[in-house]
């Protein structure tokens, strides 16, 4: 009897072994790119964007120093060659670089008709002086037919870059990578509310018991943020049975306005069909009448569970209770209270139209205040979050949505 339990019971644990390997695993597929710069033609691969604002002409070598070569960028926004990923899909990109100043790379993404798709992710080329690793990932947005690796060189300092390879990866490689990534930070904190659900049932029981799920995250450059720091894939590391596809349905300094308009409504949300619509930015004039409007002309089409928020990356934290008494000043504490005031504006709207709400922009700030870094060590630039900020939000979001 005890020899038949013990078979039961290695054979159920073969079972969900093979059943994990072949959820977590996927075939072998070789790198969409590599460069190491070591074959004397490696610089035919990379052209300078003309077409660039502030780039319009670029300088780049190959240079070698103690055997090592390397591409070394002078001036300009240079480009990988094309090539053509998989709707959806999810890429690792690894590079060694050096620089002086802190400078750009990014993810370009194009449609077919040749258009920059604003979700392409940012991310920051750290300035310390030294060779450093770099290691970020990214989901393919639906509408991209090419995808070009881009470094952004406009400070007067050169970027020494080299051992360049993007691959594609399953879910459970960028889950590790988050994890490596976070354990550089101080700890996220965040505890969402209990009543979270209350406007998002059907979201929690897709969630729970493995529905494909799609959400679409509609805004500007922020919400591309947010959606860029794959809070989905990192959801479905704390909630086994999820089954997320998200939607980074983004244009850039745009508010929920614009896309109230049919033509706007039908490209950027419609025809995306979501189950979760998550509308978020800060390019909303601080008036939460826009999202009402979009929230009412979505709900004319279509049927969804809603999630509003207000833009949770700001340039600037918001000032400490004794800093801004200190100013004494009435003007500054009244457009204070303008600016702060907008989530608890956003909020009543939320609650006036029945959907959810996250306040992520208290939830950003009250993380930055009690860090022991400075604000711009989140930062790619005075607005926008680097790839420890996107880490930041995405904790929050994955907190937030975890059933």
């Amino acid at each position: 009897m005890k020899s038949r339990v013990t078979l039961v019971i290695v054979a159920l644990l073969v079972l969900c072994a093979a059943t994990w390997l072949w959820f977590r695993c996927q075939p072998f597929t070789p790198p969409l790119f590599e460069a190491d710069f070591s074959d004397p033609g490696a610089l035919a691969d990379w052209s300078v964007d003309t077409n660039a604002i502030g780039h319009t002409t670029g300088i780049a070598n190959v240079v070698t120093t103690g055997g090592n070569p390397f591409m070394r960028i002078e001036s300009g926004a240079w480009e990988s060659r094309a090539f053509t990923p998989g709707a959806h899909e999810l890429y690792r990109v690894r590079f060694r670089a050096r620089t002086e100043a802190p400078l750009y790379w990014v993810i370009y993404y194009y449609d077919a008709e040749g258009q920059f798709l604003a979700p392409s992710p940012y991310d920051r080329v750290y300035g310390t002086g030294k060779w450093m690793d770099f290691e970020g990932f990214a989901r393919v947005h639906p509408d991209t037919a090419r995808m070009h690796l881009r470094f952004e060189v406009n400070s007067g300092h050169s970027l020494d870059v080299t051992d360049i390879r993007i691959e594609r990866v399953p879910p459970y490689q960028v889950q590790a990578g988050m994890r490596r990534l976070g354990r550089t930070l101080p700890a996220v904190r965040y505890r969402a509310p209990v009543d979270r659900w209350e406007h998002l049932n059907r979201t929690r029981n897709a969630l729970r018991r493995g529905i494909p799920w799609r959400i679409v995250m509609v805004g500007d450059s922020i919400c591309a943020d947010i959606a860029n720091s794959l809070f989905d894939v990192r959801l479905g590391a704390r909630w086994m049975t999820s089954r997320i596809e998200l939607v980074n349905s983004v244009r850039r300094s745009t508010g929920p306005w614009y896309f109230t308009q049919p033509d706007a409504l039908e490209h950027y949300v419609l025809r995306h069909e979501p189950d979760l619509l998550i509308i978020t930015g800060i390019s909303h004039g601080r008036n939460p009448e826009g999202h009402r409007a979009l929230v009412r002309a979505v709900r004319k089409h279509h049927d969804c569970d809603i999630l509003l928020m207000p833009g949770s990356i700001a340039g600037m934290p918001v000032p400490k209770p004794e800093i801004i008494a200190a100013t004494g000043k009435a003007a500054n504490q009244a457009h204070i209270d303008h600016v702060t005031g907008f989530p608890d504006r956003l909020r009543l709207v939320a609650e006036e139209e029945q959907v959810a709400y996250l306040d992520i922009r208290r939830a950003w700030d009250s993380y930055i205040t009690n860090s022991d870094r400075p604000h711009e060590w989140y930062m790619r630039d005075g607005v926008h979050a680097n790839g420890r900020g996107k880490y930041v939000v995405g904790e929050i979001m994955v907190r937030f949505l975890a059933p």
